[in-house]
């Protein structure tokens, strides 16, 4: 009789062992998604797209994108799950993007990200960015001698954050400062021309309704009143 509860936690950890290979999750199986786009259809609807790198070596392109009309985020992301290629893991996300249509025009627009807020498990410092235009141009942005969207926005983001020539919001900076009325939401603010390019900062009401932008100039001076101004040699 001793015997056998002295096995027991052996049997235990046997047990548990088995459940954790049987739950593992390969990742050519996984369905990242790194990059989450909201925006407005000509109807004032709202589209969500998304961007997930392809680890599969047979695959032909680097990333799959999805474009899905829904009414929530919440609703946008079971329909993704369907859609995806492999087990969808949305708790991966690096950057967020908004169009400026969407932040210039839709009242209570801040509400959308409220499921990345009510559940614990969310990342809450995904880079949040403004884009100057029709989100489809960006997620359709696949230059073959570029790396992928996800890679290309968090490195232009660094490089010119780096310069305190631009922002760095992530997703709790901005709710903190919609929140608080001593201080001015700003957002990194991107296009696409011949190529993707920061070159604004975009400034938001304590609605999140998009007010004006600034310069990269007027950027480090903004930096410099935040007392977040990075000296370089």
């Amino acid at each position: 009789m001793k015997l056998r509860f002295l096995n027991l936690p052996i049997a235990i950890a046997l047990l548990l062992t088995l459940s954790g290979c049987y739950d593992r999750l390969d990742m050519e199986e996984a369905a990242f998604t790194l990059v989450l786009g909201f925006d407005l259809d000509e109807n004032g609807d709202l589209i969500i797209y998304s961007s997930i790198p392809a680890f599969n070596k047979n695959a032909k392109k680097k990333t799959q994108e999805t474009i899905i009309h829904a009414p929530s985020p919440r609703a946008g992301r079971n329909k993704a799950a369907i859609r995806a290629i492999g087990v969808f893991q949305p708790r991966k996300l690096q950057v967020i993007v908004l169009s400026k249509h969407l932040v210039e025009n839709k009242q209570e627009w801040f509400r959308y990200l409220d499921v990345f807020f009510r559940d614990g498990r969310n990342p809450l410092t995904s880079r949040v960015m403004v884009f100057d235009g029709q989100l489809r141009d960006l997620f359709k942005y696949q230059p073959k001698d570029k790396p992928i969207l996800p890679l290309q926005l968090i490195s232009l983001q660094e490089s010119v954050n780096s310069s305190s020539l631009g922002v760095e919001t992530t997703l709790q900076e901005l709710q903190r400062t919609i929140l608080d009325k001593g201080q001015t939401p700003a957002l990194p603010q991107i296009n696409l021309d011949s190529e993707l390019q920061l070159s604004r900062t975009a400034l938001l009401n304590h609605e999140g309704r998009y007010t004006a932008s600034l310069t990269m100039n007027e950027t480090m001076l903004l930096r410099m009143l935040q007392k977040k101004l990075r000296l370089t040699n």
